[in-house]
């Protein structure tokens, strides 16, 4: 088998409005990265983000943001029996090429009482 041919026997590939409706979930998600896969840095997390829902994640550093966004674009991936389900489609099932191109996340600048928040150093 060529390697093109070998890849779309393993990942499904969507139809072109997918994800039409924006319904996240996270369903017991382990994540370690490969430098430390003793350690997790999450933990059988587990939450639902309804359809249409806006949604800001806030946190200390080394609280798991940039991990849950890692999970999520699988640019590291879970563990096993950890899922990342958008519309109701498991994203390990998916070529990344497909979850990276119809994924957005608009960054918002910190502001605080309308000034920007800055941090001093």
């Amino acid at each position: 088998l060529s390697s093109s041919s070998a890849a779309s026997d393993v990942y499904k590939r969507q139809s072109p409005s997918w994800p039409s409706h924006g319904e996240i979930s996270f369903q017991q998600l382990t994540l370690a990265y490969p430098s430390a896969r003793a350690s997790p840095v999450l933990h059988s997390v587990t939450f639902y983000i309804p359809p249409g829902t806006r949604v800001g994640v806030v946190g200390r550093t080394g609280a798991g943001k940039s991990s849950l966004l890692s999970a999520l674009y699988r640019l590291v991936e879970a563990e096993e029996g950890s899922k990342v389900v958008i519309d109701g489609v498991d994203t390990r099932t998916l070529g990344l090429k497909d979850l990276r191109g119809r994924l957005a996340i608009v960054p918002q600048e910190v502001r605080f009482g309308g000034e920007e928040v800055r941090e001093e150093g």
